[in-house]
């Protein structure tokens, strides 16, 4: 089984460059909003999260811990 990223990055291009690397490495990549993202954690945690310290409208860090509470 495929290792699982999932990228939370507001700028597609760049998330499109970020995904083409860990595709490289053997990861599904999955790129996501940060609502879709939270939701996703819910059904399947993955094996990394990638996601922009600097977001629209929130800090990443406060989005990290968001996502530690998912578990």
């Amino acid at each position: 089984m495929a290792k699982q990223a999932l990228i939370a990055e507001p700028e597609e291009e760049e998330a499109r460059k970020q995904a083409a690397i860990l595709a490289e490495e053997g990861y599904e990549v999955s790129l996501f909003t940060e609502g879709d993202l939270l939701e996703h954690l819910g059904q399947a945690p993955p094996d990394v999260v990638i996601l922009r310290h600097e977001r629209p409208g929130q800090k990443g860090l406060a989005l990290v811990s968001r996502i530690k509470r998912h578990g």
